[in-house]
């Protein structure tokens, strides 16, 4: 009886792309909404720029909010001009707002002009970025580092003050406080006159029935009596 015997094959017979990334730089250009009309210069910035390594977006889509970039992404950010050669109005500080987290630390913000006007300079700082050599460059964040103090925290001297400063508020162990009754009235105090109050009117109901009452001719009956009605 005969075996049959299986060769078995290893070999890959499709060949796949190589899985390294290669670390490619990305451009982001920022259109006024009238570029959008004319493609023959959307034609000329992505034969400069190269279409698979760049995005367009419109300024005013930004500034509304419509748009949300992907966080360090950009290497070059490039402001174009109008079809006219006008400069742009529609870079506000929402458009700076959204545009700088999308570029990577070392990243290139610039205006196709090569013009920049005090307002947008003074936004660009504000965002985080560094203007040098004509261009706005985003920088390494510097980190804030908090020293960790280990151990007990030294008392200042108000606290120490505070806490070793103790006052005889003058109550014994027992908790009753004592008062000197000697020292409540000075001799000044002693010297003033009594004021006598002065005799309240008889002619009240009450005042008459209690005088009444008291009286050494009232006899037992009536003292009774008053009582009662009292």
């Amino acid at each position: 009886m005969s075996f049959l015997s299986v060769t078995v094959d290893t070999t890959v017979d499709l060949e796949t792309a190589s899985t390294s990334k290669v670390n490619r730089k990305r451009n982001l250009l920022l259109a006024p909404p009238s570029i959008a009309a004319h493609e023959e210069k959307l034609r000329d910035l992505f034969t400069t720029f190269g279409r698979s390594a760049t995005d367009l977006q419109m300024l005013d889509r930004l500034s509304a909010g419509f748009v949300t970039l992907s966080l360090a992404t950009y290497d070059l950010v490039l402001v174009l001009s109008d079809t006219n050669g006008a400069r742009r109005t529609e870079v506000s500080r929402d458009v700076y707002t959204a545009v700088v987290p999308s570029m990577k630390v070392g990243a290139k913000l610039q205006f196709q002009d090569s013009c920049l006007r005090a307002t947008e300079a003074r936004e660009a700082i504000l965002a985080g970025l560094v203007e040098k050599d004509g261009v706005f460059v985003k920088l390494v964040d510097k980190e804030a580092i908090i020293p960790l103090r280990l151990g007990a925290k030294k008392k200042t001297g108000v606290q120490d003050s505070v806490s070793t400063n103790h006052y005889d508020l003058g109550e014994s162990n027992g908790g009753d406080e004592l008062i000197d009754e000697d020292g409540l009235l000075s001799e000044d105090d002693l010297k003033i006159p009594l004021q006598q109050r002065k005799p309240t009117s008889t002619s009240s109901p009450l005042c008459f029935i209690i005088n009444k009452f008291y009286s050494p001719g009232m006899s037992a009956r009536v003292q009774k009596e008053a009582t009662t009605s009292l």
